[in-house]
């Protein structure tokens, strides 16, 4: 609680792209992706939480329905995306029923032994500014078609293809990603990648460093 309560709060203080809405006792909390939205020329938003302490389908989803309005009537959204764990099935049912759709499918996998894993190690080197461009050859070709940039109608292929590719290039310039990591093994061609950023916020309340992996 004392990591979620300490996120909330530039969503309550309303501190610089951060917006609140409430409707029915249901608080939604989300955040202007000014980054996004300069490269698509769309005005994109991502939901960060769905806030309530007990309700019933007919009320959230009249919340959800009453949030939609203040979204694009409002705050001129033209895209909003959330990441929802697939337990939580009450809220994507009220979005579902309010116009929002699926365009992304994930799976979480918990591991909590990660002190005692052994598998076979390869060799790997930080990207530098030369991986560039062959980098964002494999990030534009190596298409995903199931994920959110692809599989949103909202964006051609071109589009998607192209702000992966760039998103690729600000991480290995440190702009998006804390570090990028590529082969580098013998007569391995530099054509795949794994970015990762850490999570500072958490890390300084938890006292502990961890990243995620993209």
């Amino acid at each position: 609680m004392k990591i979620v309560s300490k996120r909330l709060v530039p969503y309550f203080e309303k501190k610089d792209s951060y917006f609140q809405f409430e409707s029915n006792a249901v608080v939604f909390l989300l955040k202007h992706l000014s980054w996004d939205t300069h490269f698509f020329h769309k005005n994109i938003f991502k939901l960060e939480f769905v806030l309530f302490e007990e309700s019933d389908f007919k009320t959230l989803s009249k919340a959800v329905s009453a949030f939609r309005k203040f979204l694009f009537a409002e705050l001129k959204a033209d895209n909003c995306f959330i990441e929802i764990p697939s337990e939580d099935i009450q809220v994507i049912q009220a979005l579902s029923a309010n116009g929002f759709h699926l365009t992304e499918t994930r799976l979480t996998f918990f591991k909590n032994d990660l002190h005692t894993f052994e598998n076979e190690r390869f060799l790997v080197r930080k990207a530098f500014d030369e991986d560039i461009i062959p980098l964002r050859n494999t990030a534009s070709k190596m298409r995903n078609n199931f994920d959110r940039f692809h599989a949103d109608p909202l964006f051609t292929q071109e589009i998607a293809d192209d702000f992966l590719a760039k998103y690729t290039e600000e991480s290995i310039k440190g702009t998006m990603a804390d570090l990028v990591l590529v082969p580098d093994e013998p007569g391995i061609p530099v054509d795949a990648f794994m970015t990762l950023s850490y999570n500072n916020a958490d890390s300084e309340i938890l006292g502990l460093k961890f990243p995620r992996w993209f």
